[in-house]
């Protein structure tokens, strides 16, 4: 695992640890700056569902653990999927 990945990943824990599990939308946008920098680090397609979820989030004074997890997992996902070999 490359450095870029192992900071993603532990942003990633970081941020989810201790979550209540309905979040003032205001409190998460700073740390998911941090997580769609990181992200953009291992490749912008990794970083894409940060994007989504930051564009869902304007406006909105809530958000869910659930919306933040499935956003992360996506993200999880995407580093994965660069990890496959391409032309396979």
């Amino acid at each position: 695992m490359n450095e870029s990945i192992r900071r993603l990943e532990e942003k990633i824990d970081e941020f989810l640890d201790s979550r209540d599990p309905i979040i003032s939308a205001s409190r998460v946008i700073d740390p998911l700056l941090e997580i769609w920098g990181l992200a953009t680090e291992v490749d912008p397609s990794v970083a894409v569902p940060v994007e989504r979820l930051l564009t869902a989030l304007v406006g909105r004074e809530l958000t869910t653990l659930d919306e933040l997890t499935g956003a992360m997992d996506e993200v999880r996902a995407a580093v994965a999927a660069q990890a496959l070999p391409t032309g396979v």
